[in-house]
């Protein structure tokens, strides 16, 4: 294997590793939301461990999908109604 080889095949399984990452971060994030409570980026930094700008962007981008209601200015979420109904 060349090292050219080598090298884009260590960027494939960090990738494939990043990806299981973020995956399992949201899980974690959409099962402590199962409570329809309201959650603020600053408890999910303590029990998912991630930044808060972390936090924020999956918030985001959960949001955007409407799995969830997302207040930035608050900087808090809750999961949504329409994605309890699909359990």
């Amino acid at each position: 294997m060349g090292q050219n080889e080598l090298v884009q095949s260590q960027r494939r399984m960090m990738t494939q590793d990043t990806n299981a990452l973020v995956h399992r971060k949201l899980e974690r994030i959409l099962r402590i939301l199962e409570d329809q409570r309201l959650h603020s980026i600053t408890e999910m930094v303590e029990r998912v461990h991630l930044s808060a700008e972390q936090v924020a962007f999956l918030f985001r981008f959960l949001a955007a999908y409407s799995f969830i209601r997302y207040n930035e200015q608050d900087e808090t979420a809750i999961i949504s109604t329409e994605l309890l109904a699909l359990k």
